[in-house]
């Protein structure tokens, strides 16, 4: 295994990262619109199969008020994830 990370990327609104183990970790820091969840989940995901082409997972990390703000666009991304790409997307409230 990879002992560094293989894909990152940052913005005043988010970061995203991929472990060495393949699980895709996105960090939500601002409100942002359904768009950007599909853009950044868009992006996030062939590095995620890159690396665990077996069990692709991804982890959104999120405030408890800004879940309560987007929460129909994260429920939406959720569904999505399940039943078209059949990955483990998890939602982590901090």
């Amino acid at each position: 295994m990879k002992d560094e990370i293989a894909f990152s990327s940052k913005t005043d609104s988010y970061r995203t990262f991929i472990d060495p183990k393949g699980t895709g970790h996105i960090r939500i820091l601002k409100r942002v619109s359904f768009r950007t969840l599909v853009s950044l989940f868009r992006e996030i995901y062939p590095e995620i199969v890159k690396v665990s082409p077996a069990n692709p997972k991804i982890i959104i990390y999120i405030s408890n008020s800004l879940y309560q703000e987007m929460l129909e666009n994260i429920n939406e991304l959720l569904l999505f994830s399940q039943i078209c790409l059949e990955s483990s997307l998890e939602i982590e409230i901090i």
